[in-house]
């Protein structure tokens, strides 16, 4: 009979001697597409803190004896296409921080006894499109900080024990085309941070308990069944006293075809920075609430076709430096009321390309002193521009590219150093150019 050892220099094409076996801490076994299992005796390597076998994608099954390896801390499985199952063994690797399993496409389900991973921090089964569902007892997981789901395509639902994960920070369901909705008991992640919906084109109701723990980055992008009603449950479920919602700074809900409008409720978020609601193509309209987001920074509005106006008390947004409404096809004017420009004097970029409806900018955005960009690409409605272009004292960047129909040019900023204005066929003269050009 052969020693252990000289079986493992077999199995896996190696020479070492059975002192560097014993003293092995890392095993990579990656891009092996002939390894269909390992040898048990791969359980005698007591001091291995790393085992990798990504791409091994004959491998089948994991040996029993893999329990025996208490000292591992990173199994990745990356890619291993045969593997269909998990033994039990794995539940008892106590010291074990990382599991990963993306693209494991035959994976249809975890072993119960995955909650013996007492000392997992990230758990990685994105790709793993046969995976139905997670056992119940995840919430054995007490140290869980990293949970990716996405682009399992066949996960439906989540179990309620998910509530029990107390250390997750990130739960990534991104691309998940058959995932419907999240359990209330989400609302028990009290140190979640991170929500990532996008993609997950059946996803409509988000519990309105998210809202109680730490969530700081909700992306919700591509839910194309999400409606306005979906959204004003989730931010107007409970009373504002109640310090719902406290902590979320990004929210992404672009490319949400069905969203025609923005909840008022919305204004309970005191602490947002980033809105991103580019490629809404059913939004018509923000709500006068909106201006109540005083932490705002930037607001994505990029590719809203449906969209006439903006709000006049955006004006109120005093933190926010970007506004980006590129392709609103559908704008016609800038808010404005009496002569007077309601946008926030604080913005540093302001992006109106390719809006095509609209016709002329107010004299009043002269006083946007802090301006650095004005980008007007492809706005084929504009016919000149306002004198008091050349108060914005603080323009660098104008791009008027196909800007067909503007025949004049104001006199410009004295600190602009980029001016584009390729196929401007109706432009018949330039005014004094700026030094800095």
């Amino acid at each position: 009979m052969p020693d252990w050892w000289s079986e493992l220099n077999v199995a896996l094409n190696l020479h070492k001697s059975e002192e560097e076996w014993l003293t092995l801490d890392t095993l990579d076994l990656q891009g092996r597409p002939n390894l269909e299992k390992l040898p048990k005796s791969i359980g005698k390597l007591r001091q291995l803190t790393s085992l990798t076998l990504r791409g091994c994608t004959s491998l089948r099954q994991l040996p029993a004896s893999i329990a025996h390896l208490q000292s591992l801390t990173t199994l990745d499985l990356s890619q291993c296409g045969a593997l269909n199952s998990l033994p039990a063994a794995v539940g008892g690797l106590k010291q074990l921080e990382i599991l990963r399993l993306p693209g494991c496409v035959s994976l249809q389900q975890l072993p119960v006894f995955i909650d013996g991973l007492c000392a997992l921090q990230e758990l990685d089964l994105s790709q793993c499109a046969a995976l139905v569902g997670l056992p119940a007892h995840i919430s054995g997981l007490a140290k869980l900080q990293k949970l990716r789901l996405n682009s399992c395509v066949s996960l439906t639902e989540l179990p309620a024990s998910i509530g029990g994960l107390s250390a997750l920070k990130e739960l990534d369901l991104s691309h998940c085309t058959s995932f419907e909705h999240l359990p209330h008991q989400v609302g028990k992640l009290q140190n979640l941070e991170t929500l990532l919906l996008a993609g997950c084109a059946k996803f409509r109701h988000l519990p309105w308990s998210v809202g109680q723990t730490k969530i700081a980055a909700l992306y919700m992008s591509g839910c194309t069944s999400l409606r306005v009603g979906d959204l004003a449950g989730t931010f107007g479920g409970v009373s504002a006293k109640d310090q719902m919602w406290g902590s979320l700074e990004s929210l992404d809900v672009s490319g949400c075809d069905a969203l025609s409008a923005v909840p008022g409720s919305i204004s309970c978020l005191h602490k947002l920075q980033v809105l991103n609601l580019g490629d809404c193509t059913s939004l018509h309209k923000l709500p006068d609430t909106i201006g109540h987001l005083g932490s705002l920074q930037r607001l994505q509005l990029h590719g809203c076709i449906s969209l006439r106006c903006l709000p006049q008390n955006i004006s109120s947004l005093a933190q926010l430096h970007t506004l980006e409404m590129c392709r609103c096809s559908a704008l016609e004017e800038l808010p404005e009321e009496n002569g007077e420009l309601h946008l926030p004097s604080s913005l540093t970029k302001l992006d109106l390309s390719g809006c095509v409806a609209l016709k002329r900018l107010p004299p009043k955005i002269g006083g946007l002193d802090k301006l650095n960009e004005l980008l007007l690409a492809d706005c084929e409605g504009l016919r000149q521009l306002p004198s008091t272009l050349s108060s914005l004292k603080s323009l660098e960047v104008l791009n008027l590219t196909s800007c067909s129909n503007i025949w004049r040019l104001p006199e410009l900023p004295k600190e602009l150093r980029a001016l584009q204005i390729v196929d401007c066929f109706s432009l018949k003269s330039l005014p004094t150019l700026p030094s800095a050009l």
